[in-house]
């Protein structure tokens, strides 16, 4: 007698383009009876045998034929705009696998043949992944999430008499956070005498032990993807460096590490600077092909793009940044021989090349490009990344750790956040005593860390400034660089009797460093473009070790602060800073609270069994809009190719 109304909801939506699946399992009461009345095409019967609700609808997944998941129990009713809403937002966001919605949770009484209603409450709440660890607060029917989460990950657990909502809502939102829709668009009932699992198994609390336990695995060993077991079968990839002197060649050499195990890998990259390798990698081994081409400028580097080209191994091509010798190698591997690229921003190039207190660049028209500009002889310019940038924005599959480079190259991105290895990442491994000391600091000195390429935009100058305001001999501030700029000899010189300033670490060394301080301060510039699209790995390196985090509002810095993970402080509001520092030191039960959530979030989206997982999902996606981007490259390219050769000649 209810379940009429929650199909009449199906076919009230405005969204037309679904199929209706009902799965029964083995119902007594006259719900076949009730169906067989509804004659459309676009709804699908089954009578199963009884097995539980999670069986039911783990039958429901093997016969659908859509790309999204959408739950509706029989007892519940959907806004007509709900699949609109919904479908909408992850069908503009390929890199996001999941979203909800507010819901009304509504008791219908019944008085002497009078019914009545009662509102019990209004739910919905921001997401938090460690709130919904502790409680479920995504009620199904406000869920939907892509259809490919089933196959990597599985279904419901047929296990659950209960709760099976909840164990299915933590795997599917484990590694990214989902959308959060701020509408009431579900009508949530319920009734006494309908017999709901919610009533019948109210006190069954075995399913909650089964669930803390899957939660448990995921953190130990990430999402095992069903498609991904078999390495020999998998696709080859090739990661491809523009260069691999300087610190940005760290992302791509981590990524290759973390996902090797399970690929065969190659990494790809060229030498532009002096140095041999980015210092903290010079005495790695790699577990995987690392093959490195020397640069040069042109005319000279289209010998070096060819080499390139003819040794690229890989099924898919994974480009770290749009740059010539990335992306532009890439699109050509496209084009000449049909790979399928990836392509990661993790910085907006033509912004952080020299960041100033001024606009964003105005977009590029590659049309107007003068193709014997002088500046195009460098491999790296400044113009050839206005170019690679443009070319980035109709790319049909990218990865970010940074949502405005997301919202900047068209809201479609992966999370492959700044990785760091839980293998060495992890407190446990280390005695904190032991490497204070040899370090040079006390038992009750507090060290205020930064670690990494020192720039003004960071904060560096800040800190300093900070020493005074907190006029307290314990606090101790630590640098270290991984390589030399300007502003750290201008650190050096000034204020060198204040800090103490550690040439480049070995990378995994950099675990222990983080693990002897007390504080890690993110203080961004918000004046300047660059700090907006950037996502620290003094951050990861932060969280993974357990050290607390003070950061303005900026970047997703900001959000993970509002989810509890950062400890949020205005930019430039020093009495706010020093007060907070004492809350972190002067509250530990809350700190401690805060550091573990943090460690909880570096393993589900920055460690290496996470980024491995992205990876699982990412060479499964749709690459049909690449061929028409490397056909124009290709041409430019060519064109290009023509006309310095002739220069030269």
């Amino acid at each position: 007698d209810i379940i009429l109304n929650a199909i009449q909801s199906v076919f009230d939506q405005s969204y037309t383009n679904w199929e209706l699946i009902i799965c029964d399992d083995e119902s007594t009461d006259e719900t076949s009876k009730v169906l067989g009345k509804i004659t459309s095409s676009k709804l699908r019967y089954f009578k199963l045998k009884k097995q539980g609700a999670a069986a039911a609808r783990n039958y429901g997944h093997s016969k659908s034929k859509g790309k999204y998941i959408a739950y509706l129990d029989s007892d519940n009713l959907w806004h007509p705009e709900f699949l609109r809403i919904t479908i909408g937002a992850l069908e503009n966001r390929l890199g996001i696998h999941c979203v909800y919605t507010k819901y009304i949770d509504v008791e219908r009484l019944k008085d002497k043949g009078k019914e009545s209603f009662k509102i019990k409450s209004f739910k919905g709440l921001p997401f938090n992944y460690e709130k919904l660890a502790e409680k479920n607060y995504i009620d199904l029917n406000t869920f939907v999430h892509r259809k490919g989460l089933i196959d990597h990950y599985g279904g419901f657990n047929n296990q659950l008499k209960r709760q099976q909502d909840w164990d299915l809502i933590l795997k599917y939102t484990f590694l990214r956070d989902p959308i959060y829709i701020d509408n009431y668009l579900v009508y949530y009932q319920r009734n006494e005498s309908w017999n709901q699992i919610t009533k019948i198994h109210k006190y069954d609390n075995s399913s909650l032990e089964i669930i803390r336990s899957n939660l448990s695995l995921y953190y130990k060993h990430g999402l095992q993807s069903k498609l991904r077991v078999n390495k020999e079968a998998n696709p080859t990839i090739t990661i491809l460096s523009w260069d691999v002197c300087r610190n940005h060649f760290s992302k791509a050499y981590n990524i290759a590490e973390a996902i090797c195990g399970s690929y065969n890998v190659q990494l790809l990259g060229f030498r532009f600077f002096e140095e041999e390798i980015f210092q903290p990698y010079k005495d790695e081994t790699p577990p995987f092909e690392l093959k490195i081409i020397e640069g040069s400028d042109f005319p000279g580097f289209h010998s070096a793009m060819s080499e390139a080209l003819l040794n690229i191994k890989g099924d898919i091509v994974y480009a770290v940044k749009p740059r010539l010798s990335s992306l532009g190698l890439a699109l050509l591997a496209n084009h000449n021989f049909n790979k399928k690229v990836v392509l990661e921003f993790n910085d907006l190039e033509t912004v952080v090349a020299n960041p100033q207190k001024d606009k964003l660049n105005s977009a590029f028209d590659v049309n107007q490009l003068d193709l014997n500009s002088e500046e195009l002889k460098s491999p790296y310019s400044l113009l050839w990344s206005n170019i690679l940038e443009e070319f980035g924005q109709r790319m049909p599959v990218t990865t970010t750790h940074n949502k405005n480079l997301d919202r900047f190259f068209g809201s479609n991105s992966f999370y492959l956040r700044n990785l760091k290895d839980e293998s060495y990442y992890d407190p446990l491994k280390y005695d904190r005593d032991e490497i204070r000391h040899s370090l040079g600091y006390s038992t009750s000195d507090r060290i205020i860390l930064f670690g990494g390429l020192l720039r003004k935009h960071k904060g560096i100058f800040e800190l300093i400034e900070l020493l005074d305001k907190l006029n307290d001999e314990r606090y101790k501030l630590l640098f270290v660089g991984s390589r030399e700029t300007p502003d750290q000899r201008k650190l050096k010189e000034s204020f060198g009797d204040k800090v103490q300033i550690l040439p480049p670490q070995d990378r995994n060394y950099m675990a222990a460093i983080n693990y002897a301080s007390d504080l890690v301060v993110l203080w961004l510039d918000p004046e300047i473009p660059a700090s907006h699209y950037q996502m620290p790995y003094k951050f990861t390196d932060a969280i993974a070790m357990k050290v607390p985090v003070i950061a303005n509002d900026i970047s997703d810095l900001g959000d993970l602060a509002r989810q509890g993970y950062v400890k949020e402080v205005p930019h430039h509001d020093y009495d706010a800073l020093v007060k907070g520092i004492k809350q972190i030191f002067d509250h530990p039960k809350k700190t401690q609270e805060m550091v573990e959530a943090g460690r909880n979030l570096y393993l589900r989206q920055f460690s290496y069994k996470a980024i491995k997982s992205n990876i699982d999902m990412l060479v499964d996606q749709n690459f049909e809009l690449l061929n028409e981007v490397s056909k124009d490259f290709a041409e430019l390219y060519g064109n290009f190719y023509s006309k310095s050769n002739n220069k030269a000649d």
